[in-house]
């Protein structure tokens, strides 16, 4: 497959330190157990599923502070709210960190101040949500990613870039989340064309 040795060995080491291959000399190497299923996180690729995302997870603020304006949207297709407030949050499940999110959330969504701001601005009877846009990436961790998420710098992660738009195309509410590669999914149904005739 054009991979160096080295890196070969490297990764059967790896998954012989996590309990899922074992080396017997002379006889091969064995596959002896499946990674946890239960371990990975799913992104999600529908809005129902969105708001509660995050429910399961321990969150941990890094910083906070208000703004006048989102500095660089990521879908910019709409007119800004009159203020946000931003939020860099750590996600961690079991003690592991997960997921990295900066995310900004227009000052007038009155809810939980405690709840994920998805769930916030969905609770909000003051904000009315006319679509969503979410796009995924995937990469490498860079040295704040890295160091937040503690991975090895250039590790992969996948990036989900989240915006909600309002009424008259007001931008509500825009987020990036970093999540591991090795923790992080994304599962969804794959669409066949309808046959006619």
């Amino acid at each position: 497959f054009e991979v160096n040795p080295a890196t070969v060995r490297k990764a059967m080491a790896l998954l012989e330190d996590e309990g899922l291959v074992k080396r017997f000399r002379r006889r091969g190497t064995f596959v002896t157990a499946k990674p946890s299923g239960g371990a990975s996180f799913l992104i999600p690729t529908r809005w129902e599923e969105m708001p509660a995302a995050f429910d399961a997870l321990a969150a941990k603020t890094i910083a906070a502070r208000k703004l006048k304006r989102i500095p660089a949207p990521f879908h910019e297709n709409g007119p800004q709210a009159k203020a946000y407030s931003f939020a860099r949050r750590l996600y961690r499940r079991g003690g592991i960190a997960l997921a990295l999110e900066d995310s900004y959330l227009d000052r007038s969504v009155r809810a939980d101040i405690h709840a994920h701001p998805l769930r916030r601005l969905a609770r909000s009877k003051s904000s009315s949500i006319e679509r969503a846009e979410q796009t995924l990436r995937f990469g490498i961790a860079d040295r704040d990613v890295a160091s937040a998420l503690d991975i090895a710098l250039n590790a992969p992660i996948a990036v989900a870039h989240l915006s909600v738009f309002g009424r008259a195309g007001v931008l509500l509410f825009e987020s990036a989340a970093y999540f591991r590669g090795d923790m992080a999914r994304v599962s969804e149904a794959i669409r066949f064309p309808v046959r006619r005739g």
